[in-house]
């Protein structure tokens, strides 16, 4: 735990001339209404709002960097893999990203089925 927090703190400062990001005009309106919808007295409310930036993170990723099948996956689990200067990580990952293998653009295939059936 002490590699984890060592007691520094510090100021984060954002460089927007480095890497402009555009979100969709209705994120912070769901954000909002995550907002004040959801309980956050249990972790789960937490990890809604840290999605809610994870999915938005990705579908920004997908256009701009050209990773069309670049997904948000929730509660994998891992086998123990060693990570530096930390130790063994394993167990439940809240969320994690990765590119899933196969063709095409993920997302035309679900809706072009849900459109036809309810045709």
């Amino acid at each position: 735990m002490a590699l984890l927090h060592n007691g520094r703190g510090g100021t984060i400062r954002f460089d927007g001339s480095l890497f402009s990001v555009v979100p969709p005009e209705y994120f912070d309106a769901q954000l909002k209404d995550l907002t004040v919808t959801v309980s956050r007295d249990k972790d789960t409310g937490a990890r809604l709002l840290i999605g809610h930036y994870l999915v938005h993170a990705v579908l920004l990723a997908r256009s701009q960097f050209g990773l069309d099948r670049l997904v948000v996956s929730s509660e994998v689990e891992v086998e123990p893999e060693e990570v530096p200067n930390l130790g063994y990580l394993s167990g439940n990952l809240d969320f994690t990203t990765c590119v899933v293998t196969g063709a095409g653009k993920l997302g035309m295939v679900s809706s072009f089925l849900m459109f036809n059936a309810f045709r």
